[in-house]
């Protein structure tokens, strides 16, 4: 398998599950049809957490799109602390 070392792909970190189920709750019992998103696992992750519970979810399509993925173009992408 190739890698592309312009892709950073990374989980979820804890705040981010957290506020992934706080918006699933407030989202929980709207209706999507459709979701698209990017093949990152965080996107993944986060499309899972946010509508897993929404009563919706087995209604609900999710596409997958490798071009909704986020690239690194410069250095100046990363985020620095």
């Amino acid at each position: 398998m190739q890698t592309d070392p312009g892709l950073i792909d990374a989980e979820l970190a804890p705040e981010g599950i957290e506020e992934c189920h706080q918006v699933g709750k407030l989202l929980n019992t709207y209706r999507f049809d459709v979701v698209f998103l990017s093949p990152m696992i965080r996107a993944l992750q986060t499309a899972l957490l946010v509508f897993r519970e929404n009563i919706f979810f087995n209604d609900m399509a999710f596409i997958v799109h490798p071009h909704l993925r986020e690239k690194v173009h410069v250095s100046g992408d990363l985020l620095s602390n």
